[in-house]
């Protein structure tokens, strides 16, 4: 017995491929607008929103590295003013050795101690001393670098302040040059007579009361 074929015929089914094609098509947008539509508008709103939020904590977060910033910038200059400190120490622990440091450069070119001219400064207002040595070196420019490389390699705490001509004792065509050193020192003392002092009253008036 011959089994009968079921035969597909495209041009009928169609139309029902295309209704049920279409069903699912309504249904997925269906989905769409009554789903995840709402979802994404709350997306977008949550992200408009978190806006100024994210302005506010960009703002934050530059005032905490700016404060952090100033509190290492701080920290800083206190090492530095500790390491000032030291080199600077106070007066009479330093003198010496400063003088003693100078002498053996002066020694070096020549120079007498003698020679040289101390000129001691109080700076009250800032609790320090300054102490200028002012020393006469011949021997022309070239002398000149050799001796501020001398200074500069101190493990002193001196400064080349100024340096100018100076004239010959014996009235000779030598060139001098007159080159002041200056270096500083504590003078807690002279704070706090600073301190004490009414305001309003000048040194002089005091001596003359």
């Amino acid at each position: 017995m011959n089994k009968r074929r079921i035969r597909f015929d495209i041009r009928q089914s169609a139309r029902p491929i295309l209704i049920g094609v279409g069903i699912w098509l309504a249904l997925g947008l269906a989905f769409w607008f009554l789903m995840l539509q709402p979802k994404l508008e709350e997306h977008r709103a949550l992200v408009d929103d978190s806006g100024p939020v994210r302005q506010a904590l960009e703002v934050r977060r530059n005032q905490v590295e700016a404060v952090e910033d100033y509190s290492e910038s701080l920290e800083q200059a206190e090492r530095d003013l500790h390491e000032l400190r030291d080199a600077l120490s106070v007066r009479d622990l330093r003198a010496v050795a400063v003088q003693s440091e100078v002498e053996t450069i002066c020694r070096e070119f020549g120079i007498g101690w003698d020679s040289i001219n101390i000129e001691n400064e109080s700076m009250r207002a800032q609790a320090m001393e300054r102490m200028a040595m002012i020393v006469p070196l011949t021997g022309g420019y070239s002398n000149l670098r050799k001796f501020i490389q001398a200074v500069e390699g101190s493990d002193e705490f001196l400064v080349v302040e100024q340096v100018s001509l100076g004239e010959s004792a014996d009235g000779s065509q030598q060139l001098i040059l007159n080159i002041t050193l200056t270096t500083y020192f504590e003078a807690p003392e002279a704070l706090r007579q600073e301190t004490r002092k009414p305001q309003g009253v000048d040194e002089s008036a005091a001596r003359r009361a």
